[in-house]
C-alpha cells in the first residue's frame, strides 16, 4: 500500500476564534466544497465537530458514481485542530488533520491529509492522473470560498 500526503495552507484574514468556529461547523463544508462534487450532509447533521463523531455523507466521484463516505471526527482539540478519519468510503485510507494557528494578521488554516487508494497495483497512476488532481482542485475551490466569506479587512 503506498501512502499519499497532500498539504494545503492559508492564512485566513479574521479572528481565530471566528475561523475555528466556522471550520468546526459541519454544515460549512456545504460552502466550500466544489458544487460539483455534489456534497450531501446525511441527518443528523451535528452543531459542531466533536471527539467520536460519526458523520455520514453523499459525494459524486464521477459523473454517475455517488458514495457514501462515514467520517469519523478521531481527534478534537478546541482552538487548536481536529482529526477526520474516514471509516468507509472511497479511500483505502483516509487521516485529515486540520490545524489553526494564530498569526498577526489572522488565522493560518493548516490541512495535511494521508491517504491510500484502491486498487493498490495501479494507485500511483490513479493518484496521479485523477486523485492528487482532485484534491487540488477542492482546496483551490475552497481557497476561493473562504476569501470570499472572510473578505480583506
Amino acid at each position: 500500500m503506498t501512502l499519499f500526503r497532500f498539504e494545503a495552507e492559508q492564512l485566513v484574514p479574521a479572528s481565530f476564534e471566528e475561523v475555528w468556529d466556522f471550520f468546526a461547523t459541519p454544515a460549512n463544508l456545504l460552502k466550500v466544497m466544489p458544487p460539483d462534487m455534489e456534497l450531501e450532509l446525511l441527518p443528523p447533521v451535528p452543531d459542531k465537530v466533536e471527539e467520536g463523531l460519526i458523520m455520514p455523507c453523499r459525494v459524486k466521484l464521477f459523473p454517475g458514481w455517488h458514495a457514501q463516505w462515514v467520517t469519523e471526527f478521531t481527534h478534537v482539540r478546541p482552538l487548536s485542530f481536529f482529526v477526520d478519519e474516514q471509516r468507509f468510503g472511497p479511500y483505502r485510507f483516509w487521516h485529515h488533520r486540520h490545524s489553526f494557528v494564530a498569526r498577526d494578521k489572522g488565522t493560518l488554516v493548516k490541512d495535511v491529509i494521508h491517504y491510500a487508494l484502491w486498487p493498490p497495483l495501479i494507485d500511483s497512476v490513479v493518484n496521479a492522473l485523477v486523485a492528487r488532481r482532485k484534491l487540488e482542485d477542492i482546496f483551490v475551490y475552497r481557497k476561493r470560498m473562504i476569501e470570499k466569506i472572510f473578505p480583506l479587512p
